[in-house]
């Protein structure tokens, strides 16, 4: 390696180590907001739940938490239950299971409970939303303060908060919308693979699909004539 070369290797080394501690630092404040906004969970680790208590979303959340390592590690379809409304059970696909948060979180819920397991997911959705959106802000050309203020009110969002309370645990992981429009934007305006960028899209479907059918459809909504649109006027303008 020639001594251009390695001072180039050096130069684009130490920018990367400074984008991932400006990166880290951004979770670090989000984390810091989220433990702040969620201490009353902190109290009694293991046996609070937000205030619809344990008859009532929260509950039914706390289930599904536990379900998916118990049905795995007994070997039972993880897509239907029997364990309740019994003897026919029902089919978490059609109801709000929430597979993938749950798969996510197994080894907690397996270590220490699904309780603890649901209380670390609610206060993980304000890091995991708002931080989906800084990346797409940094990754859009936006400051890092820019990108860390957009990322706080979207995490800490009126919606996001309103939903947490009821336990409603699916609404509230929402990194789908930013991470969709940052990848169908991409696709779009032609940046980068485009099969690569669908393959992305694709998985990021059914990520979202086991974790809410309810926000992927409210995306879909938004997303289909926000995208004829866009189409609309490309036609229009050109090429």
């Amino acid at each position: 390696m020639t001594p251009e070369e390695q001072a180039l290797y050096a130069l684009n080394r130490g920018s990367n180590h400074r984008r991932l501690s400006s990166h880290l630092a951004a979770i670090a404040i989000l984390l810091a907001f989220s433990l702040l906004q969620c201490r009353s969970l902190l109290g009694a680790p293991g046996s609070s739940v937000p205030a619809s208590g344990f008859s009532g979303d929260a509950g039914q959340g706390v289930w599904y938490m536990a379900w998916l390592p118990f049905a795995l590690g007994h070997g039972l379809d993880p897509f239907i239950s029997h364990l309740q409304f019994a003897p026919a059970g029902f089919n978490l696909l059609s109801n709000t299971g929430m597979l993938f948060p749950a798969l996510l979180l197994s080894p907690v819920t397996v270590t220490a409970g699904p309780v603890v397991a649901f209380d670390v997911g609610l206060l993980a959705a304000p890091v995991v939303s708002g931080g989906c959106l800084y990346f797409v802000c940094r990754r859009l050309g936006m400051s890092w303060a820019g990108g860390l203020v957009a990322g706080a009110l979207f995490g800490f969002s009126p919606y996001l908060m309103h939903e947490a309370p009821f336990g409603h645990f699916q609404l509230t992981w929402l990194f789908f919308p930013p991470l969709a429009y940052y990848l169908l934007r991409r696709i779009l305006l032609d940046e980068g693979s485009a099969s690569r960028q669908g393959l992305a899209l694709g998985a990021l479907v059914v990520v979202q699909y086991f974790t809410s059918t309810e926000i992927l459809l409210d995306c879909v909504i938004l997303a289909v004539p926000m995208t004829l649109i866009f189409l609309a006027r490309h036609v229009r303008d050109g090429p």
